[in-house]
């Protein structure tokens, strides 16, 4: 999994140097990703929506992002391995499943989810995640189309997938959609935040991903409450 740095527009512009300015900080994440950065971090550099994501629209195979965790991941598909996404030091940790036409999902946790509960859902061809790295167990039960509960899958085509995207913003083949509200309006939000007293948590969720020859090639969900 990637974190998702929540940045504005304007924080990329506070960077943005002359002759007469300090020595170069060190450049931000770039703003979109692509099926071979799959894993890398981004930031959102464009309108985030008010609103947020469905429960449906982060659960997986039965697994919700927010409330299921890695070790019940584990349990359920015995054999499968841990791997990490990144080289960093606190990179997240993923697990890798495919089904019999090698559509994989990588089910991950980090920083936002403690290492524990989900924060990451990404989907895609096995071949795409197995080249970074990751051990993807098959695993003969799971469907022949992966998709998220509200249906949305890989290789459905452009024109039916961007409604249950909702709509989103987009750069060449890549899409994105980026939502914020309070953890009190956010269906997937699991209790623990919704009685937070700190009016200052924010809950984020939002879909990456991208189209080739007109269908959805592969996919980021992701979801967490931070202040």
């Amino acid at each position: 999994m990637r974190t998702v740095l929540l940045l504005l527009a304007f924080a990329a512009c506070a960077l943005a140097r002359s002759e007469f300015q300090e020595p170069r900080k060190p450049s931000l994440p770039p703003c979109w990703l692509t099926e071979e950065t799959i894993f890398d971090d981004a930031q959102v550099c464009g309108k985030i929506r008010a609103g947020s994501l469905t429960k449906s629209d982060l659960t997986v195979t039965g697994f919700q992002i927010d409330r299921s965790t890695l070790k019940e991941v584990a349990q359920r598909f015995p054999g499968s391995s841990q791997f990490r996404l990144t080289m960093h030091e606190e990179s997240p940790i993923g697990i890798c499943v495919k089904n019999t036409r090698d559509q994989a999902i990588v089910f991950s946790s980090g920083w936002p989810g403690g290492w524990e509960s989900l924060d990451t859902i990404y989907l895609a061809e096995a071949t795409t995640f197995e080249r970074r790295g990751a051990k993807c167990l098959r695993v003969e039960s799971l469907p022949d189309e992966l998709s998220t509960d509200s249906g949305i899958r890989l290789g459905m085509g452009q024109a039916e997938a961007l409604p249950l995207l909702h709509n989103p913003k987009r750069n060449g083949t890549s899409f994105e959609v980026d939502f914020s509200t309070t953890p009190a309006s956010a269906p997937w939000v699991w209790q623990r935040w919704r009685i937070a007293k700190d009016k200052q948590f924010v809950a984020s969720s939002g879909i990456m991903g991208g189209f080739k020859a007109g269908k959805v090639r592969w996919i980021v969900l992701y979801a967490g409450v931070t202040n």
